[in-house]
């Protein structure tokens, strides 16, 4: 469990960026969170009571290292490569794309940091909603693994008042 605060500004495009290892097994607050080829995923949610709808763009997840080594590039796959479609550019989006609690995601044509699109997020009534990307794909195809170092990258918008987002990457809770 490993994360990143950023303020966005309104009407601004804000990035983000988390480079960190990926831990096997992590404990936060005497909550242990394991490693998981089926359960882990990367969210980011707002970290206010600002119910707004935000727009995220052009995500990237790239492979830097092992620890103790310096940074190498993969063998397979290359590393810009890890996730398809981060920005939003192909429709429909990827099905890994989900909203958390009530929230909806969905492209969105016409809002991007870069090209013609970006992914909307909207609906949400807690701050702990937002997006989330469905990482079992990545992990099962061995495409990240515990113990290595990743670098994830976002912009984020909003329209009608800055607030602060949280993205972060989230194993199994054991117990």
């Amino acid at each position: 469990l490993w994360g990143k605060e950023v303020e966005v500004p309104k009407n601004e495009w804000k990035t983000f960026e988390i480079d960190k290892y990926v831990p096997a097994d992590t404990t936060v607050e005497g909550k242990l969170y394991e490693f998981s080829t089926t359960e882990n995923y990367f969210f980011i949610e707002t970290l206010d009571d600002n119910k707004e709808d935000f727009y995220i763009d052009d995500i990237s997840i790239t492979y830097m290292g092992v620890p103790g080594q310096e940074p190498e590039k993969p063998e397979e796959p290359e590393a810009e490569a890890l996730l398809s479609n981060g920005s939003f550019e192909r429709a429909p989006i990827d099905t890994n794309w989900k909203g958390m609690g009530k929230t909806k995601v969905a492209r969105a044509e016409g809002v991007a940091h870069e090209g013609n699109a970006s992914l909307k997020v909207s609906d949400y009534t807690e701050s702990w909603e937002g997006a989330k990307y469905e990482l079992f794909d990545l992990l099962a195809e061995g495409k990240l693994v515990a113990d290595k170092k990743y670098t994830l990258t976002a912009w984020a918008k909003t329209e009608s008042g800055s607030f602060n987002l949280s993205a972060t990457i989230k194993g199994k809770k054991k117990g």
